[in-house]
Parts: C-alpha cells; sequence; structure tokens
C-alpha cells in the first residue's frame, strides 16, 4: 500500500484490498481461488464455504508435499 497512488484509492483507504497467491489462478487450484473470491464479496451466501479447508484437502490428497504457505489474505 505504499506505491506512488495506492494511498489515493478508496479500496486503500477503505483497507479493503484482498490478494491471492500469485500461482494459484489458471492452475487446478482453481477452485479455491474462485471460493475465496466468492466467500470475499458474498459471506453470507457462502459462508459455509471453506477455501484453505479445499485446497488442503487438494494437497493431502494428491500432492506428494505438506500444505503450507499464504494463500490468501485480506489486507485490514
Amino acid at each position: 500500500t505504499e506505491r506512488q497512488g495506492w494511498p489515493e484509492l478508496k479500496a486503500v483507504q477503505s483497507k479493503n484490498v484482498f490478494s491471492t497467491h500469485h500461482g494459484l489462478p489458471r492452475e487446478v487450484y482453481d477452485v479455491a481461488v474462485f471460493e475465496y473470491l466468492a466467500k470475499t464479496f458474498y459471506p453470507e451466501e457462502f459462508k459455509d464455504v471453506d477455501p484453505e479447508g479445499t485446497l488442503k484437502e487438494f494437497y493431502d490428497k494428491f500432492l506428494p508435499f505438506s500444505y503450507g504457505g499464504v494463500w490468501f489474505m485480506h489486507l485490514n
């Protein structure tokens, strides 16, 4: 949020800036990204959705390495 021009953005001023891990979009993990976005923009409708849980389940079932890292973040 310290980049030039960012302090003037309404989203930054209201602390309404979101981020996803750069490697998630365009991959098999996309479902977790879409769950995160749905939950972010429609929290009541998607209150039972767990994007971190979806991603962890995918790791546990299909990948030969452990789940870990920062995948979703809300600047507040």
